[in-house]
């Protein structure tokens, strides 16, 4: 068996996992109360409307919860052109 790791995999591999780490409440999307937490986790306070603004900065509704595949879209849009 042969197992072929190619950069796109490796990238979805890493999403996936950074997905599941921001997914704290393991409900398989995120929402503003997972960011607030993820971001509580890493030593920063940040209140709902903090990541209000930073969704609709992305130009995502921040009220809509984010599934994988949202989220693999999100950070392609975010790093498109690198």
């Amino acid at each position: 068996m042969s197992c072929t790791l190619t950069k796109s995999n490796l990238r979805s591999r890493v999403l996936k996992n950074v997905f599941s780490y921001l997914d704290i409440f393991g409900y398989g999307y995120l929402t503003k109360e997972s960011w607030v937490m993820c971001f509580k986790r890493r030593g920063r306070q940040v209140s709902p409307e903090e990541v209000a603004n930073m969704l609709i900065e992305m130009e995502l509704d921040p009220d809509a919860n984010i599934t994988f595949e949202g989220f693999k879209k999100m950070m392609a849009d975010a790093t498109e052109g690198e």
